[in-house]
Protein backbone atom coordinates (compact mmCIF):
# COMPACT_ATOMS: atom_id res chain seq x y z
CA UNK A 1 0.00 0.00 0.00
CA UNK A 2 1.08 3.53 -0.65
CA UNK A 3 -0.06 6.24 1.72
CA UNK A 4 -1.06 9.82 1.00
CA UNK A 5 0.25 13.00 2.65
CA UNK A 6 -2.39 14.86 4.62
CA UNK A 7 -0.45 18.11 4.98
CA UNK A 8 -1.06 18.88 1.32
CA UNK A 9 -4.37 17.05 1.31
CA UNK A 10 -6.55 20.02 2.20
CA UNK A 11 -4.61 22.27 -0.14
CA UNK A 12 -5.00 19.81 -2.98
CA UNK A 13 -8.69 19.43 -2.21
CA UNK A 14 -9.03 23.18 -2.72
CA UNK A 15 -7.56 22.86 -6.20
CA UNK A 16 -9.54 19.72 -6.99
CA UNK A 17 -12.72 21.33 -5.77
CA UNK A 18 -12.97 18.69 -3.05
CA UNK A 19 -14.40 16.25 -5.56
CA UNK A 20 -17.11 18.76 -6.47
CA UNK A 21 -17.25 17.51 -10.06
CA UNK A 22 -18.55 14.17 -8.81
CA UNK A 23 -21.39 13.09 -6.52
CA UNK A 24 -21.51 14.55 -3.01
CA UNK A 25 -21.54 11.05 -1.53
CA UNK A 26 -18.55 8.78 -2.23
CA UNK A 27 -19.12 5.71 -4.39
CA UNK A 28 -19.71 2.42 -2.59
CA UNK A 29 -16.89 0.57 -0.88
CA UNK A 30 -14.85 -1.13 -3.57
CA UNK A 31 -13.56 -4.55 -2.61
CA UNK A 32 -11.14 -6.14 -5.00
CA UNK A 33 -8.05 -8.18 -5.48
CA UNK A 34 -5.34 -6.88 -7.73
CA UNK A 35 -5.64 -8.26 -11.23
CA UNK A 36 -2.37 -9.14 -12.91
CA UNK A 37 -1.80 -6.52 -15.62
CA UNK A 38 -0.98 -7.80 -19.06
CA UNK A 39 0.04 -6.05 -22.22
CA UNK A 40 -2.75 -6.07 -24.76
CA UNK A 41 -2.52 -4.77 -28.31
CA UNK A 42 -4.51 -1.59 -28.89
CA UNK A 43 -7.54 -2.16 -31.04
CA UNK A 44 -8.48 0.30 -33.72
CA UNK A 45 -10.48 3.10 -32.12
CA UNK A 46 -11.13 6.82 -32.34
CA UNK A 47 -8.07 9.00 -32.85
CA UNK A 48 -8.12 11.35 -29.87
CA UNK A 49 -5.43 13.72 -28.70
CA UNK A 50 -6.66 13.46 -25.11
CA UNK A 51 -5.29 9.94 -24.83
CA UNK A 52 -1.87 10.71 -26.27
CA UNK A 53 1.15 10.32 -24.02
CA UNK A 54 2.49 13.69 -22.83
CA UNK A 55 6.22 13.98 -22.07
CA UNK A 56 5.54 16.46 -19.26
CA UNK A 57 3.51 13.83 -17.43
CA UNK A 58 6.58 11.60 -16.92
CA UNK A 59 7.38 10.71 -13.32
CA UNK A 60 9.30 13.36 -11.40
CA UNK A 61 12.59 13.07 -9.53
CA UNK A 62 14.13 14.65 -6.45
CA UNK A 63 17.48 14.81 -4.69
CA UNK A 64 17.82 16.46 -1.26
CA UNK A 65 20.95 16.82 0.88
CA UNK A 66 20.32 17.45 4.58
CA UNK A 67 23.05 18.56 6.98
CA UNK A 68 23.10 19.26 10.70
CA UNK A 69 21.85 17.04 13.49
CA UNK A 70 20.68 14.20 11.20
CA UNK A 71 22.67 14.40 7.94
CA UNK A 72 21.44 12.37 5.00
CA UNK A 73 20.86 12.47 1.24
CA UNK A 74 17.39 11.61 -0.04
CA UNK A 75 16.49 10.74 -3.63
CA UNK A 76 13.08 9.80 -4.95
CA UNK A 77 10.12 10.99 -6.96
CA UNK A 78 8.08 14.20 -7.09
CA UNK A 79 4.80 15.70 -8.30
CA UNK A 80 3.34 19.21 -8.31
CA UNK A 81 0.00 20.96 -8.55
CA UNK A 82 -0.90 24.56 -9.32
CA UNK A 83 -4.13 26.39 -8.56
CA UNK A 84 -4.14 29.78 -10.31
CA UNK A 85 -7.39 31.07 -8.81
CA UNK A 86 -6.45 34.75 -8.77
CA UNK A 87 -4.73 37.22 -6.42
CA UNK A 88 -4.51 35.90 -2.90
CA UNK A 89 -5.88 32.48 -3.86
CA UNK A 90 -3.19 31.08 -6.16
CA UNK A 91 -0.73 28.52 -4.88
CA UNK A 92 1.65 25.79 -5.99
CA UNK A 93 2.35 22.62 -4.02
CA UNK A 94 5.32 20.35 -4.71
CA UNK A 95 5.80 17.00 -3.00
CA UNK A 96 9.16 15.19 -3.20
CA UNK A 97 9.25 11.79 -1.58
CA UNK A 98 11.00 8.45 -1.25
CA UNK A 99 9.37 5.07 -0.64
CA UNK A 100 10.64 1.64 0.35
CA UNK A 101 10.25 -1.64 -1.55
CA UNK A 102 6.66 -1.92 -0.27
CA UNK A 103 5.81 1.61 -1.44
CA UNK A 104 5.57 2.86 2.15
CA UNK A 105 6.96 6.44 2.31
CA UNK A 106 10.27 6.81 4.09
CA UNK A 107 10.79 10.56 3.60
CA UNK A 108 8.79 13.48 2.24
CA UNK A 109 9.59 17.12 1.47
CA UNK A 110 6.48 19.27 1.06
CA UNK A 111 6.77 22.73 -0.53
CA UNK A 112 3.93 25.26 -0.45
CA UNK A 113 4.38 28.43 -2.52
CA UNK A 114 1.84 31.24 -2.31
CA UNK A 115 1.76 31.93 -6.04
CA UNK A 116 1.24 30.28 -9.38
CA UNK A 117 4.35 28.58 -10.73
CA UNK A 118 6.64 31.19 -12.31
CA UNK A 119 10.42 31.40 -12.41
CA UNK A 120 11.27 33.34 -9.27
CA UNK A 121 12.74 33.13 -5.76
CA UNK A 122 10.37 32.96 -2.79
CA UNK A 123 11.39 33.38 0.84
CA UNK A 124 9.93 30.86 3.26
CA UNK A 125 8.33 31.77 6.57
CA UNK A 126 8.75 29.92 9.88
CA UNK A 127 6.25 27.17 10.61
CA UNK A 128 5.67 25.08 13.74
CA UNK A 129 4.21 21.63 14.21
CA UNK A 130 1.44 23.21 16.27
CA UNK A 131 0.46 25.33 13.27
CA UNK A 132 0.47 22.31 10.99
CA UNK A 133 -1.97 20.58 13.36
CA UNK A 134 -4.18 23.64 13.81
CA UNK A 135 -7.29 23.28 11.64
CA UNK A 136 -7.71 27.06 11.52
CA UNK A 137 -4.19 27.74 10.21
CA UNK A 138 -4.18 29.38 6.78
CA UNK A 139 -0.63 29.95 5.51
CA UNK A 140 -0.02 33.51 4.38
CA UNK A 141 3.54 32.85 3.23
CA UNK A 142 5.49 30.08 1.52
CA UNK A 143 6.71 27.19 3.68
CA UNK A 144 8.75 23.99 3.52
CA UNK A 145 8.40 20.90 5.73
CA UNK A 146 10.42 17.68 5.67
CA UNK A 147 9.34 14.50 7.51
CA UNK A 148 10.75 11.00 7.94
CA UNK A 149 10.63 7.81 10.05
CA UNK A 150 7.07 6.83 9.19
CA UNK A 151 5.31 4.74 11.85
CA UNK A 152 2.57 2.55 10.30
CA UNK A 153 1.08 1.92 13.75
CA UNK A 154 0.11 5.57 14.19
CA UNK A 155 0.12 6.46 10.48
CA UNK A 156 2.42 9.40 10.95
CA UNK A 157 6.01 10.46 10.58
CA UNK A 158 7.89 10.67 13.85
CA UNK A 159 10.64 13.17 12.97
CA UNK A 160 10.19 16.53 11.26
CA UNK A 161 12.50 19.24 9.94
CA UNK A 162 10.49 22.49 9.97
CA UNK A 163 11.90 25.25 7.77
CA UNK A 164 12.40 28.54 9.59
CA UNK A 165 14.29 30.56 6.98
CA UNK A 166 15.27 29.79 3.43
CA UNK A 167 14.40 30.12 -0.25
CA UNK A 168 12.25 28.31 -2.80
CA UNK A 169 13.99 28.92 -6.14
CA UNK A 170 11.64 28.00 -9.02
CA UNK A 171 14.15 27.55 -11.84
CA UNK A 172 11.96 26.36 -14.74
CA UNK A 173 8.28 26.12 -15.63
CA UNK A 174 6.73 24.55 -18.74
CA UNK A 175 3.38 25.79 -20.02
CA UNK A 176 0.21 23.83 -20.60
CA UNK A 177 -2.38 22.26 -18.32
CA UNK A 178 0.09 19.42 -17.83
CA UNK A 179 3.44 21.16 -17.50
CA UNK A 180 6.64 20.66 -15.58
CA UNK A 181 8.39 22.59 -12.84
CA UNK A 182 11.98 22.58 -11.58
CA UNK A 183 13.00 24.04 -8.26
CA UNK A 184 15.77 24.15 -5.68
CA UNK A 185 15.08 24.54 -1.97
CA UNK A 186 17.47 25.83 0.70
CA UNK A 187 16.53 26.17 4.34
CA UNK A 188 17.62 26.21 7.96
CA UNK A 189 15.23 24.79 10.49
CA UNK A 190 14.49 22.78 13.61
CA UNK A 191 14.20 19.04 14.01
CA UNK A 192 11.24 18.04 16.21
CA UNK A 193 9.63 14.74 17.16
CA UNK A 194 5.93 13.94 16.86
CA UNK A 195 5.24 15.65 20.20
CA UNK A 196 6.95 18.85 19.06
CA UNK A 197 10.04 18.33 21.23
CA UNK A 198 13.08 19.97 19.65
CA UNK A 199 15.79 17.52 18.60
CA UNK A 200 18.35 19.85 17.06
CA UNK A 201 19.05 21.93 13.98
CA UNK A 202 19.10 21.00 10.31
CA UNK A 203 19.82 22.62 6.97
CA UNK A 204 19.21 21.88 3.31
CA UNK A 205 21.91 23.52 1.23
CA UNK A 206 21.64 21.41 -1.93
CA UNK A 207 18.44 20.07 -3.49
CA UNK A 208 16.80 19.72 -6.86
CA UNK A 209 13.25 18.74 -7.75
CA UNK A 210 11.88 18.07 -11.25
CA UNK A 211 8.15 17.35 -11.22
CA UNK A 212 5.14 17.04 -13.53
CA UNK A 213 2.84 20.01 -12.87
CA UNK A 214 -0.94 19.62 -13.01
CA UNK A 215 -2.75 22.93 -13.44
CA UNK A 216 -6.33 22.83 -12.20
CA UNK A 217 -7.07 26.47 -13.00
CA UNK A 218 -5.18 28.57 -15.52
CA UNK A 219 -5.64 31.78 -17.44
CA UNK A 220 -5.82 29.73 -20.64
CA UNK A 221 -8.66 27.53 -19.43
CA UNK A 222 -9.23 24.70 -16.94
CA UNK A 223 -8.11 21.12 -17.27
CA UNK A 224 -11.17 19.38 -18.62
CA UNK A 225 -12.66 15.96 -18.03
CA UNK A 226 -13.51 14.15 -21.26
CA UNK A 227 -14.79 10.67 -22.06
CA UNK A 228 -15.75 9.28 -25.48
CA UNK A 229 -17.12 5.90 -26.46
CA UNK A 230 -18.16 4.28 -29.73
CA UNK A 231 -20.54 1.32 -29.36
CA UNK A 232 -21.00 -1.23 -32.12
CA UNK A 233 -22.97 -4.48 -32.29
CA UNK A 234 -26.45 -5.19 -30.93
CA UNK A 235 -26.30 -1.84 -29.15
CA UNK A 236 -24.84 0.91 -31.37
CA UNK A 237 -24.26 4.43 -30.07
CA UNK A 238 -21.73 7.24 -29.84
CA UNK A 239 -21.21 8.75 -26.40
CA UNK A 240 -19.40 11.97 -25.54
CA UNK A 241 -19.29 13.59 -22.10
CA UNK A 242 -17.37 16.00 -19.92
CA UNK A 243 -19.30 14.98 -16.78
CA UNK A 244 -16.92 12.58 -15.06
CA UNK A 245 -16.53 11.45 -11.46
CA UNK A 246 -13.16 9.78 -10.84
CA UNK A 247 -11.79 8.32 -7.63
CA UNK A 248 -8.67 6.44 -6.53
CA UNK A 249 -9.28 4.12 -3.57
CA UNK A 250 -6.12 3.12 -1.69
CA UNK A 251 -7.05 0.82 1.16
CA UNK A 252 -4.89 -2.35 1.10
CA UNK A 253 -7.74 -4.71 0.13
CA UNK A 254 -9.47 -2.39 -2.34
CA UNK A 255 -6.96 -0.39 -4.35
CA UNK A 256 -8.87 0.78 -7.40
CA UNK A 257 -9.20 3.65 -9.88
CA UNK A 258 -12.79 4.34 -10.89
CA UNK A 259 -13.77 6.57 -13.83
CA UNK A 260 -17.51 7.04 -14.30
CA UNK A 261 -19.08 9.27 -16.95
CA UNK A 262 -22.67 10.43 -17.21
CA UNK A 263 -23.63 11.19 -20.78
CA UNK A 264 -24.20 14.85 -21.58
CA UNK A 265 -27.84 15.48 -22.40
CA UNK A 266 -28.85 11.94 -21.40
CA UNK A 267 -28.60 11.26 -17.68
CA UNK A 268 -29.92 7.73 -18.15
CA UNK A 269 -26.56 6.48 -19.45
CA UNK A 270 -23.46 5.79 -17.36
CA UNK A 271 -20.18 4.31 -18.56
CA UNK A 272 -17.90 2.81 -15.90
CA UNK A 273 -14.22 1.88 -16.01
CA UNK A 274 -13.23 0.25 -12.73
CA UNK A 275 -9.53 -0.67 -12.55
CA UNK A 276 -8.03 -2.69 -9.72
CA UNK A 277 -4.72 -1.49 -8.31
CA UNK A 278 -2.90 1.83 -8.07
CA UNK A 279 -2.85 3.84 -11.29
CA UNK A 280 0.47 4.19 -13.08
CA UNK A 281 1.26 5.51 -16.54
CA UNK A 282 1.68 2.90 -19.32
CA UNK A 283 -0.22 0.24 -17.35
CA UNK A 284 -2.36 -2.06 -19.47
CA UNK A 285 -5.15 -3.39 -17.28
CA UNK A 286 -7.17 -6.46 -18.28
CA UNK A 287 -10.94 -6.13 -17.84
CA UNK A 288 -12.92 -9.13 -16.66
CA UNK A 289 -16.57 -10.10 -16.28
CA UNK A 290 -18.38 -8.91 -13.14
CA UNK A 291 -21.51 -10.66 -11.92
CA UNK A 292 -24.85 -8.85 -12.16
CA UNK A 293 -24.82 -8.26 -8.40
CA UNK A 294 -21.30 -6.85 -8.58
CA UNK A 295 -22.24 -4.55 -11.46
CA UNK A 296 -25.35 -3.33 -9.62
CA UNK A 297 -23.27 -2.66 -6.49
CA UNK A 298 -20.49 -0.93 -8.45
CA UNK A 299 -17.81 -3.15 -6.89
CA UNK A 300 -16.21 -6.34 -8.10
CA UNK A 301 -13.36 -8.75 -7.57
CA UNK A 302 -11.98 -7.90 -11.01
CA UNK A 303 -11.34 -4.85 -13.14
CA UNK A 304 -14.34 -4.25 -15.36
CA UNK A 305 -16.10 -1.95 -17.81
CA UNK A 306 -19.83 -1.37 -17.84
CA UNK A 307 -22.54 0.59 -19.61
CA UNK A 308 -25.52 1.15 -17.37
CA UNK A 309 -28.83 2.38 -18.85
CA UNK A 310 -31.04 3.69 -16.06
CA UNK A 311 -34.83 3.93 -16.41
CA UNK A 312 -36.23 7.23 -17.65
CA UNK A 313 -39.80 8.53 -17.57
CA UNK A 314 -40.42 6.76 -20.87
CA UNK A 315 -38.98 3.44 -19.75
CA UNK A 316 -39.10 1.25 -16.66
CA UNK A 317 -36.35 -1.04 -17.91
CA UNK A 318 -32.81 -0.96 -16.51
CA UNK A 319 -30.07 -2.44 -18.66
CA UNK A 320 -26.59 -3.59 -17.72
CA UNK A 321 -23.96 -4.15 -20.40
CA UNK A 322 -21.11 -5.85 -18.50
CA UNK A 323 -17.62 -6.39 -19.89
CA UNK A 324 -16.65 -9.92 -20.83
CA UNK A 325 -13.06 -8.99 -21.67
CA UNK A 326 -10.98 -6.06 -22.79
CA UNK A 327 -8.43 -3.58 -21.48
CA UNK A 328 -7.68 -0.06 -20.30
CA UNK A 329 -4.29 1.36 -21.25
CA UNK A 330 -3.26 4.33 -19.08
CA UNK A 331 -1.30 6.68 -21.33
CA UNK A 332 -0.69 9.31 -18.63
CA UNK A 333 -0.90 9.38 -14.85
CA UNK A 334 0.22 12.24 -12.61
CA UNK A 335 0.04 11.69 -8.85
CA UNK A 336 1.05 14.42 -6.41
CA UNK A 337 2.97 13.03 -3.44
CA UNK A 338 3.12 9.36 -2.41
CA UNK A 339 -0.53 9.18 -3.48
CA UNK A 340 -2.07 12.43 -2.31
CA UNK A 341 -5.63 13.62 -2.73
CA UNK A 342 -5.48 14.80 -6.32
CA UNK A 343 -4.25 13.45 -9.61
CA UNK A 344 -4.88 13.27 -13.33
CA UNK A 345 -5.00 10.35 -15.74
CA UNK A 346 -5.81 9.65 -19.36
CA UNK A 347 -6.11 6.44 -21.32
CA UNK A 348 -7.72 4.36 -24.03
CA UNK A 349 -10.02 1.42 -23.50
CA UNK A 350 -11.89 -1.27 -25.38
CA UNK A 351 -14.15 -4.04 -24.11
CA UNK A 352 -16.81 -6.47 -25.27
CA UNK A 353 -19.98 -6.45 -23.19
CA UNK A 354 -23.07 -8.60 -22.82
CA UNK A 355 -26.41 -6.95 -22.07
CA UNK A 356 -29.24 -8.01 -19.79
CA UNK A 357 -32.44 -6.43 -18.53
CA UNK A 358 -32.23 -6.23 -14.74
CA UNK A 359 -35.90 -7.22 -14.45
CA UNK A 360 -35.25 -10.43 -16.40
CA UNK A 361 -31.61 -11.46 -16.30
CA UNK A 362 -32.32 -14.62 -18.28
CA UNK A 363 -33.18 -12.59 -21.38
CA UNK A 364 -30.08 -11.53 -23.31
CA UNK A 365 -29.99 -8.14 -25.02
CA UNK A 366 -27.07 -9.23 -27.18
CA UNK A 367 -23.50 -8.01 -27.23
CA UNK A 368 -21.74 -4.74 -27.95
CA UNK A 369 -18.17 -3.53 -28.32
CA UNK A 370 -17.15 -0.29 -26.61
CA UNK A 371 -13.98 1.61 -27.43
CA UNK A 372 -12.85 5.12 -26.66
CA UNK A 373 -10.63 7.34 -24.56
CA UNK A 374 -10.80 9.45 -21.42
CA UNK A 375 -8.99 12.24 -19.59
CA UNK A 376 -9.96 12.87 -15.99
CA UNK A 377 -8.96 14.48 -12.74
CA UNK A 378 -9.35 12.14 -9.78
CA UNK A 379 -9.66 12.45 -6.02
CA UNK A 380 -8.38 9.84 -3.58
CA UNK A 381 -10.91 8.26 -1.21
CA UNK A 382 -10.05 7.20 2.33
CA UNK A 383 -6.28 7.61 2.00
CA UNK A 384 -3.77 6.45 4.56
CA UNK A 385 -1.68 9.13 6.21
CA UNK A 386 1.90 10.19 5.75
CA UNK A 387 2.14 13.74 7.04
CA UNK A 388 -0.81 12.87 9.26
CA UNK A 389 -3.05 14.92 11.49
CA UNK A 390 -2.25 18.19 9.74
CA UNK A 391 -4.88 20.59 8.52
CA UNK A 392 -3.26 23.42 6.61
CA UNK A 393 -5.88 24.94 4.38
CA UNK A 394 -6.58 27.79 2.03
CA UNK A 395 -9.91 29.63 1.71
CA UNK A 396 -12.50 27.25 0.30
CA UNK A 397 -10.59 24.06 1.09
CA UNK A 398 -11.80 21.16 3.17
CA UNK A 399 -10.20 20.24 6.47
CA UNK A 400 -8.64 16.85 7.07
CA UNK A 401 -7.86 15.09 10.36
CA UNK A 402 -7.51 17.94 12.91
CA UNK A 403 -5.33 16.97 15.85
CA UNK A 404 -3.89 18.46 19.02
CA UNK A 405 -0.24 18.88 19.86
CA UNK A 406 1.66 18.73 23.15
CA UNK A 407 4.20 21.59 22.93
CA UNK A 408 7.82 20.57 23.17
CA UNK A 409 10.87 22.18 24.71
CA UNK A 410 14.54 22.38 23.88
CA UNK A 411 17.26 24.65 22.53
CA UNK A 412 16.55 27.03 19.65
CA UNK A 413 18.46 27.01 16.38
CA UNK A 414 20.65 30.09 15.60
CA UNK A 415 18.89 31.47 12.49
Amino acid sequence: MRFSPLLPAALLLAACGGGSDGPTDPPPDLSCTAAAPRILALRTGPSLDIAGARPNAAAGSSSIQIDGEFPRTISGRAGALENAAGPGRSFTTVDAYAVDANDVPTAELFVFATSAATVRNLSIAPVTLAQLHDKSFIPSASLVVYAEQYDPAVKDYTRWLLGQVGTIAITSVDSGTIGRVGLDVTLAGEWVDSAGTRLGCGTIAVSHIDAPLVRFLTTTGPLRDTLTSDLTGDRADTLRTSALASFQALQPSRQRLLVMGTMAGDSTKELWLSMAGVAAGSDSIALGAPTIDEAMAGRASTSFGMLRVIPSQQSTSEQLWRSTGGYVTLTNVVQIGPLALCGWASGRYAFDAAGVDVADTTASLGTTHASGAFESRFTVLAPGDTIAGTSIRTPGSQLVHPATLAPGSGPSCPF
